[in-house]
Order: structure tokens, then sequence, then C-alpha cells
């Protein structure tokens, strides 16, 4: 408290050397003098009580601190002001026996108008010359805007660990080596692990080997930049139950923060909208009937397959086919059941088809099948294949149907583009039904001529 911390010593070595230099008068009018301005004029409230507890003299301050005069404050009991007997007695026992010279302690006190406030009193004992105890020095100072401010502290922690505990987020911290060393309670409810359990664990050991180096060069160096540095991510993690859950996270760097020295991870359980999100993917880019890749992902992976064939010093094969009569099933059996040809028909696609091969539904009855191969040769034998595929019948309610392909083959060489390769084979299509169906005719691709 500086100065004013020490005043009640000052005030009491005042007052002993004013009571024993009664010899010496001029000498003890001077310094009464000092002691008289140091008490009035002091900008905190300072009383004398004596050693039986009653109050002698209050300064000024203290009168307009207590909303009392000093007449009505002299003579009364310091406890019936501070409201705390018990354990005020404690204290001036304690000094009277000798234990200590001074007391401290804080108290909620009223005025006569009701309003309670927080005071802070230091007392100092003061002796005779022969040891005898004589009073009191104290010095009441008003600490109701401290404790206001330690009380909206604490409602701000205590809202903020509300929040934490019983939030759905998890929050952890971990170290500069990944270990955790807090975890919020929703760590149970997002990923079924205990939060207490997990403490000193490396995050790093559950994090989806996809999604690892990701964070280890991507986040990690941003987290480096210094403190309050962050990063935003998105990751896989596991649960306790062996899956695996998509967490959004923001990471901060609060290693330099001395409440929290660690990185500060604040993660929203986003699998569903994840999901969400793919299923949405794919859908837009793949038949609803048969799961296939639809027109608008074939231009893409027919780009790739070009790029990647050529690395490799290959062709790019484009198998264009529809089925034969199909529109004679329709009518006989109905739409639900030309569903279910088509279904087993792209089954029946994907089961011929080569790992690097992509079996797409253009539309109605119109499958594609395009893949890398080496020569003609190679594209010939994976045109035969598709044909073949549809030589069993189909089992239509319980009637073997006989539904066969016609197959337009298109090659693109290295000079070639994937350009008006799809037309090409469509061309070629048109020329195996011109020649009876079920079979079929390979076609050079314009561009390449």
């Amino acid at each position: 408290m500086g100065r004013i911390g020490t005043l009640p010593r000052r005030l009491s070595s005042l007052w002993r050397r004013v009571s024993t230099a009664s010899v010496h008068r001029s000498r003890s009018r001077e310094r009464a003098d000092h002691f008289e301005a140091i008490f009035e004029d002091a900008p905190i409230g300072v009383t004398l009580v004596s050693a039986d507890g009653r109050i002698l003299q209050v300064n000024p301050a203290l009168s307009r601190m207590m909303g009392y005069t000093a007449e009505e404050l002299r003579g009364r009991s310091f406890t019936s002001v501070v409201r705390n007997p018990d354990a005020l007695q404690v204290l001036v026992q304690s000094c009277l026996s000798g234990e200590r010279d001074g007391f401290e302690f804080e108290r909620r006190i009223s005025r006569p108008d009701g309003h309670r406030f927080w005071v802070q009193v230091n007392a100092v004992l003061v002796r005779a010359g022969d040891g005898t105890p004589t009073h009191f020095v104290a010095q009441v100072l008003d600490v109701d805007d401290r404790h206001a401010a330690a009380a909206q502290v604490a409602a701000s922690e205590a809202r903020f660990a509300a929040l934490v505990e019983h939030g759905s987020d998890v929050i952890v911290v971990m170290d500069d080596y990944g270990r955790l060393q807090y975890a919020s309670p929703a760590l149970r409810t997002v990923l079924g692990l205990d939060p207490e359990e997990r403490i000193g664990s490396l995050l790093q050991h559950d994090v989806h080997p996809d999604d690892l180096d990701m964070l280890v060069n991507g986040v990690g160096p941003t987290l480096k930049e210094g403190p309050g540095a962050t990063a935003r991510v998105e990751f896989r993690f596991r649960h306790a139950d062996g899956t695996w859950r998509w967490l959004e996270a923001t990471v901060s760097n609060q290693l330099a923060n001395p409440a929290v020295a660690g990185h500060v991870i604040n993660a929203r359980h986003v699998t569903d909208r994840v999901l969400a999100l793919e299923r949405a993917a794919h859908q837009a880019a793949h038949d609803v009937l048969t799961g296939l890749p639809n027109r608008a992902l074939l231009e893409d992976r027919m780009s790739q397959a070009m790029s990647a064939a050529r690395r490799r010093g290959e062709q790019l094969a484009v198998l264009y086919l529809d089925l034969d009569h199909f529109k004679v099933v329709n009518d006989t059996f109905g739409h639900s059941a030309g569903d279910r040809l088509l279904t087993e028909a792209a089954a029946r696609l994907q089961k011929v088809a080569r790992s690097s091969d992509t079996v797409t539904r253009l539309g109605g009855d119109e499958f594609v099948v395009t893949g890398p191969v080496v020569d003609e040769a190679a594209a010939a034998a994976l045109a035969t294949r598709v044909c073949a595929a549809f030589s069993p019948p189909f089992d239509i309610d319980g009637q073997d149907v006989q539904v066969t392909a016609s197959v337009g083959l298109a090659i693109a060489n290295e000079d070639g583009g994937h350009v008006g390769l799809l037309a090409t084979a469509d061309r070629a299509l048109y020329k195996a039904k011109s020649l009876g169906r079920n079979r079929w005719v390979a076609d050079a691709q314009e561009d390449s001529l």
C-alpha cells in the first residue's frame, strides 16, 4: 500500500513519542501538532481505539466514510462498527498478549442509510514505555470498488467455466508436443473419451492418418508464427467406438499466456454436416438409380484419364453403349422392371470393368465405359467383354428376358484429345445398331485423323 499502508505505524510512533516527551514540552507540542495534521488531513479513515475496544478519536475521512459524526462514533465499541466481534476479539487478544503487533482484516459494514460496503482495517497496537498496551491506531480503507471488480471477474470466470463445462464444443489444451493438458467434459459427449484418463496422451495418435500430414505440416507452421497465432482446420478424430468423427477446429497459440501455457483447440462436431455435403456432392455427380458417375462427371474423368494415359504412354478407349430393345422391356413389364434391369446392367458393367476403368450412366439406357489401353487389341478385348456381359438373360419378375448391348468404340491416340472422342464413339454405336445390334464397332476419332 506504499506510504498509506504505513500510516498506522507512523501515527502510533508519533503518539508514543508525544506521550513520552512531557519533559520536553516544546518538542512535544511540535510532535502533537504534527500528529494532529496527519490525523486530520489523512485521505483515508483513521481511528484511535482504546485497549478495551472503545473508539477514542476518528478523523474526518472516517466520519465521511462511515456516515457518522465524530461525536456519534466516539465512545462506541469498535466491534459494533465493524460488526464482527468474535473474530475481532481474537485478533485484539493476540496483540494484547504480545503474539503480534497488529492485524489486518476485511469486512462488509453498513452506513446509517443502509448502504453496505467493504472496508479493509489495518491496526497497530501502541504500548507505553513500560510495555503496557494503551490503544490501537487503525486505518480504514474503502475497498468496495475492488471487491465489486473482483466479484465481476469471479462472475465472468464462473460464466466462462459454465460455458466450458456444459458447452457442446470440445475445448482442449495441448502442450507444444501435442500432449493433452486439459479437456472439457464435451470430450466424452462428442468422442466418448474420458477427459481425465486422456490427460498426457498424444492427440495425434487418434487423428485419421489421411489428415495427420495436413495438421502437422499445415497447422503446425502457422502456430509457430508466435503468440496468438490462429489456424482453422477440419479433420477426423477417432471415437471411443473406433469410428471417425469430423471436427471443425480453431487452434490458438497460447503458450505465452501463463494462465494457459499451451495451444487451445476449440472443436465442433461436424460429421453430419460433412457427410451431408459429401452426399450432395456425390448426388450432383452420380446417377441416382445406379450410383454410377453421371454425364456431369464424365467430362472431368475423361480429361484425367487422358492425361494419365499419356504419362504412361497409353491411349484412352471410350465405349459408348445402349441396351438393345430396352423400350420393349419398359412397355411390357413396366418402368419399375426397367429400372431394375438398368441397375443390373450397371452391376454387370462394373464387374467386367478394370480398376482403372470408369463406368458412367449418361441417362436412359445409355452407358459409357472409359479406360486406358496399350493398343487397339486391348481396346477390342475390353469391348468384347462388355458385349459378353449381356449374354446371360435378365430375370424380370421370374421371367428370363434377353437384352443385349450395342457398343461403339473410339480410341484417342497420343496426338488426339478427349474432346470429340465421345461423339466418335456415339457414331460408332449407331454403326453397330445398323449392322444388327448385339455387337461392337470401332471408329477413329475425327480429331486425330
